[in-house]
Order: C-alpha cells, then sequence, then structure tokens
C-alpha cells in the first residue's frame, strides 16, 4: 500500500532524518499494545462494527494528516494514529470472525484476513501505487485514500445486521479477567 510502501520516502521528502523515520516505524506499536490490551472492554463498550468504523475513520484521518504535516512533533502525533487505527480494526475484525465462523475453522478465517489485508491487498497496493508514486506522487494519493476512509460512514454497518450493537445490560454483564463483557455479545 502507498502509505507502507512509500512512507519512508515520503517522510525523507519533508526532511524527516533516517533516524527519526525509524522510530516512526516503531511508534505506533506502542498505541496498537494498548488498544489490543483493552480490547474486550471496548467490544463490550462499543460493539465490533463500531470499531471497525472508528478503526477506519481514524486511518483516513492520519492519511490526510499525514498528507498535510511536515514538523517532526506533528508526524510523530500522526504516527500514533496508525497504531490507534490497525488496533480498532484488527480488534473488531477479529471478534466478528469470533462470532460468525466455527471455533474450528478460527485459524483460516484470520490467516484469510490477514493474507488479503496485508498479503494480495498490501502487493497490489504498492504496485498501483508505485506506478501512482511515479505520475502523481504520495501526497494526492494520501488525500484521496484518506477521503475515502474517512467518509466512509457505511463501514462495519453491513456487520450490525448480523451482530447487532450490544446494549449494556447490568443484569447481563459479567467480568472476565477485570473486563466488562456481555455473554452472547460480541
Amino acid at each position: 500500500s502507498i502509505c507502507w510502501g512509500f512512507r519512508s520516502i515520503y517522510l525523507d521528502s519533508i526532511g524527516i532524518s533516517e533516524r527519526h523515520i525509524g522510530q516512526l516505524w516503531f511508534l505506533p506499536i506502542f498505541a496498537e499494545m494498548l488498544i489490543l490490551t483493552h480490547g474486550d472492554r471496548l467490544i463490550a463498550r462499543f460493539g465490533a462494527p463500531q470499531l471497525v468504523l472508528a478503526g477506519t475513520l481514524s486511518g483516513g484521518i492520519r492519511w490526510l494528516l499525514l498528507s498535510s504535516v511536515h514538523s517532526l512533533p506533528a508526524v510523530y502525533t500522526v504516527e500514533i494514529l496508525h497504531g490507534v487505527s490497525f488496533a480498532l480494526y484488527i480488534v473488531g475484525y477479529m471478534e466478528i470472525l469470533k462470532h460468525l465462523i466455527p471455533a474450528r475453522l478460527s485459524t483460516t478465517s484470520q490467516l484469510l484476513l490477514s493474507s488479503s489485508a496485508a498479503g494480495t491487498g498490501g502487493a497490489l497496493g504498492a504496485v498501483i501505487g508505485g506506478v501512482m508514486f511515479d505520475h502523481l506522487g504520495v501526497v494526492p494519493q494520501l488525500r484521496a485514500g484518506g477521503i475515502l476512509l474517512a467518509s466512509n460512514r457505511r463501514a462495519g454497518q453491513p456487520l450490525e445486521i448480523i451482530l447487532p450493537t450490544p446494549t449494556p445490560s447490568p443484569a447481563r454483564q459479567i467480568y472476565i479477567e477485570g473486563a466488562v463483557a456481555s455473554p452472547g455479545l460480541y
């Protein structure tokens, strides 16, 4: 994809040093870890489709901001959104898979999600993005992708038909290792 395949080239072109570019590859992992650690609580409170939507929207906002900021502190701040968007997206979709796919096929379903998004999608995005990068540069692509993602208010909505958003009910809530969850709901 453009964001990953050409990110270092883009950051270098706006004057970010190699040392900081390396740190910017590592920084989003901390945001991911925080969200992944609290994934059960987020699912119980907001529901999986809303996490997918939030991940999609925050990813779009990140791309839009990345195309516009040039100062090192601003780039660091924007890159935290990568960890947030990815973690929200993955927590939501893993929960959805858990409820749609039989347990015996859970590994296969996660492999298919990962390989289609990162594997095939990433490879196609990098090839198409490379051609576009040569002709347009990366900023128009970041902006177009950001607008498409940020305006996608329907991300996760078809899933709500299958898996309705949980309504907190004190009588149905249980505590699992300190996290509140509603049994039978995602």
